[in-house]
């Protein structure tokens, strides 16, 4: 009989787990620019900029 700490439903558990925190809802472009007066243009460059910035590291094996 396996232990408590090898059983696989603990193991289920951690993997399910990340999955459970809900994705922001993106919002629109135009709805971004009616609402900050930012331009498409002016908005692609902060997101740029900003997805540069935040990059994660790449994984290690």
């Amino acid at each position: 009989m396996a232990t408590p700490s090898d059983s696989p439903i603990e193991e289920v558990v951690f993997e399910i787990e990340p999955s459970r925190v809900p994705k922001p809802v993106p919002v629109a472009l135009e709805d971004l620019c009616r609402l900050t007066k930012f331009t498409r243009q002016e908005i692609r460059i902060m997101y740029r900029g900003f997805k540069t910035a935040v990059e994660p590291p790449p994984e290690t094996p």
